[in-house]
């Protein structure tokens, strides 16, 4: 859902997309077009307009359907090599055919383009990326280096305890997406109207999160007016699940 949200404003972008334990995966590569990116995001520099040179899954039809006809259980320790990225998965890991499909999505194309996950993606635990994860506005990027860019990914303190705030936030993007890309409107902001769909209440869960994870990476900073607009804004989402 979230990258259907953005397909126009990102550059090629697999997202890590779950539908239960199915093989089928959402596999969505939109054209990336910077005549049509919103100011914010070219003030982030998001200008890099060059194709990745090859598809995000090198996998035959073959090799394609023998993932998809079923679960396995690794019987060793097995190291995830993706670019400069390396992760141990432990022997006795149960692999659905979606683990798989990621793996191989991140073997592929990791540092080509940018991988998203939802946060709380059961493929983030199970396949050893959790020191790997920063936050980009609503989703969790895997990143091969978190620590390589100090000046704009912060630790989130207390994600231990909340682990959907994630390990790491690239502050300065989450800020502008979520103060100037994904914005409150319409029916949302009728106080007596409440989030009709409560099936879906994780799609609101997602902004109280990403809100969360930014005012407790600001407060990390010292910047409490900052922390305490983040908050009250996370508070505003809850309130939209939630009303009274």
């Amino acid at each position: 859902w979230y990258a259907g949200q953005v397909r126009d404003l990102t550059r090629p972008c697999p997202p890590g997309v779950e539908a239960s334990d199915h093989p089928g995966r959402i596999v969505c590569q939109r054209p990336f077009r910077p005549e049509r990116l919103p100011a914010p995001l070219r003030r982030l520099g998001w200008t890099d307009a060059e194709p990745p040179r090859d598809s995000i899954l090198g996998l035959s039809d073959e090799e394609i359907a023998g993932i998809a006809a079923g679960w396995l259980v690794t019987s060793r320790p097995v190291t995830l090599r993706a670019g400069r990225l390396r992760t141990s998965i432990p022997r006795g890991t149960l692999l659905s055919p979606a683990d798989s499909f990621a793996a191989a999505i991140l073997r592929s194309t990791l540092g080509e383009r940018p991988i998203h996950f939802m946060p709380g993606s059961s493929h983030v635990e199970t396949l050893g990326l959790g020191d790997h994860v920063v936050r980009h506005g609503l989703t969790w990027r895997i990143d091969e280096d978190p620590g390589r860019e100090p000046g704009r990914v912060v630790r989130v303190p207390g994600a231990d305890a909340a682990p959907m705030l994630g390990g790491a936030i690239d502050l300065p993007a989450t800020d502008t997406l979520l103060e100037e890309v994904f914005v409150r409107r319409g029916r949302l902001l009728d106080a007596d109207a409440p989030w009709v769909d409560h099936a879906n209440t994780t799609v609101p869960l997602q902004y109280v999160f990403a809100h969360y994870a930014a005012a407790a990476a600001h407060t990390r900073l010292g910047d409490a007016a900052a922390a305490r607009r983040h908050a009250r804004r996370g508070a505003w989402w809850e309130d939209v699940i939630t009303p009274g």
